[in-house]
């Protein structure tokens, strides 16, 4: 209780001190842990040169929930990082079990022993993030009374927020719980929206606050895009199957010279086409991949089931999305302008390839 209040008024060490001390250990900054882990993860040494730094890695790291150094300890035939692991993996399986069947026992304790942080075995999903994908309230508060961390990422590096919104569409645009789906986002999405983003294009950092439709768009595309993507691929696959046209290999060698092999091996999946139905490729269906793009008509009835609470009805409207979009154009000449989006076609986007999200 005491760290807690020391950690709102921006006193982190004095937080920590008093943290260790509950768990009974000698406080250490980062600084000093850096320097025990170098010494102890030094696989030159014999183990009875290290045995004492390894023990007190193994206690520190635990109690700081870093377990990938208690692997790397386990690496070095550490008995008891060794032990540990396999203890993790255990419970890494029963976090996933126990949200997916909605069961809270067991939850506390899992956060007690591994933290409210621990990353399932289910694409590395944190509690909360398996709480919005089972659809579940109950798992969802025990974990938010915990204080998690809602900027982790899974292993598709979607945060909580992205993954609400990337489920919340699949469910609308596929019917499934259609009516009671913008409902469930609601309930989650105000605890997994966090202050801002923040990314890079080159060397400039861009923060973009919670408060602008920037950050809301950008949110969508991250967590959809690539899902509406992968849609409008399979579409131009399904148009060139049904062409018919019998595969020459002179033919492709020839639009091969003509397009880059970066832009043949587009989202991946031309090579494998040649491989797997040896069709003709004609400038037609070339055209139409390098312009695959995200549009307002792929999201727009999506995002005017939003509640208003999330997203107010002029933020709604086509004009005014349409103005966001072209205002953060790459090339577009705009005083605000954060460059968070490419044009492929007329109305059609994708994100700025050069953004990094950080």
């Amino acid at each position: 209780m005491e760290a807690s209040k020391l950690e709102k008024q921006g006193k982190f060490e004095q937080a920590h001190e008093i943290r260790h001390k509950i768990a009974g250990l000698k406080y250490i900054n980062n600084e000093e842990y850096e320097n025990l882990k170098k010494l102890a993860l030094d696989a030159n040494k014999k183990e009875k040169d290290v045995k004492r730094e390894r023990k007190d890695l193994f206690k520190y790291a635990v109690y700081r929930k870093t377990f990938d150094d208690i692997e790397k300890l386990a690496d070095l035939n550490f008995l008891r990082a060794i032990q540990f692991m396999k203890n993790l993996k255990l419970n890494k399986k029963i976090l996933s079990k126990n949200c997916r069947l909605d069961r809270t026992e067991g939850i506390s304790r899992i956060i007690k022993d591994f933290g409210v942080n621990l990353k399932s075995d289910n694409h590395e999903m944190t509690g909360i993030m398996l709480a919005i994908f089972y659809n579940s309230k109950n798992i969802f508060d025990l974990f938010m009374k915990n204080d998690p961390d809602i900027n982790l990422k899974n292993l598709e590096n979607l945060n909580p927020l992205q993954m609400l919104l990337r489920n919340s569409f699949y469910n609308v645009n596929y019917n499934i719980d259609k009516k009671n789906e913008m409902k469930n986002f609601k309930k989650f999405y105000g605890d997994v929206k966090n202050k801002n983003i923040k990314c890079k294009i080159g060397d400039k950092l861009i923060i973009i606050n919670n408060y602008s439709m920037e950050y809301f768009l950008l949110n969508f595309f991250i967590g959809v895009g690539y899902m509406i993507i992968k849609q409008k691929e399979e579409n131009i696959i399904k148009e060139i199957k049904n062409e018919s046209i019998v595969y020459q290999e002179k033919q492709f060698n020839k639009f091969k010279k003509k397009y880059s092999i970066k832009k043949l091996g587009k989202m991946n999946f031309l090579e494998k086409l040649r491989e797997e139905d040896r069709l003709e490729l004609t400038e037609k269906y070339m055209k139409k991949i390098n312009e695959i793009g995200i549009s307002l008509n792929d999201f727009i009835d999506f995002f005017e089931k939003m509640p208003t609470t999330i997203l107010a009805k002029y933020r709604k409207k086509r004009s005014y999305i349409s103005s966001i979009l072209s205002n953060n154009e790459i090339d577009r000449v705009f005083i605000y302008n954060k460059k968070l989006f490419r044009r492929e076609k007329r109305g059609h986007y994708i994100l700025n390839p050069e953004l990094k999200i950080l």
